[in-house]
């Protein structure tokens, strides 16, 4: 490993240096790539539009302004045309529109976007406009808002509104606008919250003989629990230095309750839109006394080898672990030494014991013998799956709960048709729900991943699945997203 970065750049095209991280309890090996990777995909002007957040009804009173608004993507630059009832309404052509000042005969009305650019349209679902005076008497007011609401995971939230008006007033809660089933009085209370319900918000609409109004939004904030910080679970990432390299390289560590981890040190996305390195097996963190030593194995990926010609390599390290934290120390190996410096995600991700939620259909990409394949994937909330992948191979897949009060699945990826790939992969994955702070984090300290190849996965927008695999020969790193 003398060579350093000069001879990785030397050889770009037809072969790759790498050099493998020792995340968590890990270490950085340096090692050859046969051929060139090839990235691909990427929307261009030709990508027809889609809509993210559709318009929402809105309540005003009568001789007030109602202002309705969409997000869409799309290629090149996208057109709005607002309608009225389905009749184009002149100069509305912005991605938002503010009625004039309304009156009773404005109740009911639909509004629409036709949203367009030169690969296509599409056309919004519709939001009601409500003008209160339109009945009869005093329209609602509140005089009381919910508020918002901070519950610890597996703890109820209540919320609470009243309000004052003509008639009879009914309620019904809204999660996110939409109804909630059976939520019809002047409180609403939470099942028990989960971590991937913070950030969702509440409001409540209260309706009356003369009209309706909709209260102001409420935030749930869910906080994470780990068992007081007794063990080192979590998901850990940051940086591994080692002597033969000028720069560190970004490293992803999963650990579970009893301190088995699994590791992966990313080399490269330079030459793929895939994570290309290396994975660790072996490793044991724990917290007896103030530090521990472990051993570990270094496996490449398919079609890769370390510097010495090998697939493999074999080292030790010794380490520091403040329990969903940090983790830190030094290692050796065969190859070369090192330091590394890992920090825990600072949000929780999500609880293995909520397997139904990771059920559905997810894509990822990986890397082998330089060429990206797809892979297409449908898991059921058993946590059992089939999948294939553009190279024609078939798998089964299975992702299991050890332990319900912890967050990390016992991963398994078994090829059932597959020519180039015999044997079963094993190892720890973690859920990321859309959007988490957790996912943003890991997304940014791993130098941003998205793994667009032809699959169009742009990762943590939507649920992901992160996954360290090892075969006992070659190791991936994967995030497959619904």
């Amino acid at each position: 490993m003398t060579s350093g970065a000069a001879n990785l750049s030397a050889r770009l095209a037809t072969s790759y240096r790498w050099a493998a991280a020792l995340a968590c309890a890990t270490l950085l090996i340096a090692c050859n790539g046969s051929g060139t990777l090839t990235g691909g995909g990427g929307s261009g002007n030709g990508t027809a539009p889609t809509i993210s957040t559709q318009p929402r009804s809105q309540t005003v009173n009568a001789g007030a302004t109602a202002m309705f608004s969409v997000v869409a993507a799309g290629g090149g630059t996208l057109a709005y045309q607002w309608e009225k009832n389905g009749a184009a309404v002149a100069g509305a052509t912005s991605a938002s529109y503010t009625t004039p000042p309304t009156v009773a005969g404005d109740s009911g009305a639909s509004f629409t976007v036709v949203v367009s650019n030169s690969a296509g349209q599409v056309t919004s679902s519709a939001a009601t406009l409500t003008v209160n005076g339109a009945g009869q008497g005093t329209p609602p007011a509140f005089s009381a808002q919910p508020q918002p609401q901070s519950v610890a995971e597996g703890s109820t939230a209540t919320f609470s509104a009243l309000a004052t008006g003509s008639g009879l007033l009914s309620y019904q809660w809204q999660k996110n606008g939409v109804s909630i089933a059976g939520a019809t009085s002047i409180t609403y209370t939470t099942p028990a919250a989960i971590v991937a319900d913070s950030g969702e918000t509440f409001s409540v609409v209260v309706t009356g003989s003369g009209g309706q109004a909709t209260s102001n939004t409420a935030t749930l904030s869910v906080t994470p629990l780990r068992s007081g910080n007794a063990d080192p679970e979590g998901i850990y990432y940051g940086s591994v230095k080692f002597s033969a390299q000028p720069a560190a390289w970004p490293a992803i560590a999963i650990v579970r309750k009893d301190g088995s981890a699994a590791v992966f040190a990313i080399q490269s996305y330079a030459t793929s839109l895939v994570p290309i390195g290396i994975g660790f097996t072996g490793l044991q963190v724990t917290t007896t006394g103030s530090s521990f030593t472990t051993p570990f194995t270094a496996h490449t990926q398919t079609g890769y080898t370390l510097a010495n010609g090998s697939t493999s390599a074999t080292g030790s390290l010794t380490g520091s672990v403040v329990p969903g934290v940090s983790i830190s120390g030094s290692f050796t190996s065969v190859l070369d030494n090192g330091t590394f410096t890992l920090t825990a995600s600072s949000a929780s991700y999500q609880p293995s014991s909520s397997t139904g939620l990771i059920a559905g259909t997810y894509h990822h990409s990986y890397a082998a013998s330089a060429k990206v394949y797809d892979v297409n994937q449908v898991i059921g909330a058993d946590g059992t799956g089939t999948g294939s992948d553009t190279a024609n191979c078939s798998y089964t897949s299975n992702y299991a709960a050890p332990d319900p009060n912890h967050n990390a699945y016992d991963a398994t990826l078994t090829p059932s048709v597959c020519a180039s790939q015999t044997r079963a992969y094993n190892g720890i994955a973690a859920f990321f729900p859309a959007g988490s702070p957790a996912g943003a984090a890991l997304n940014s300290a791993l130098n941003g991943v998205n793994q667009g190849i032809t699959t169009g996965v742009s990762n943590f927008t939507t649920d992901t699945l992160v996954s360290i695999l090892d075969s006992g020969s070659t190791s991936y790193l994967t995030f497959s997203s619904k």
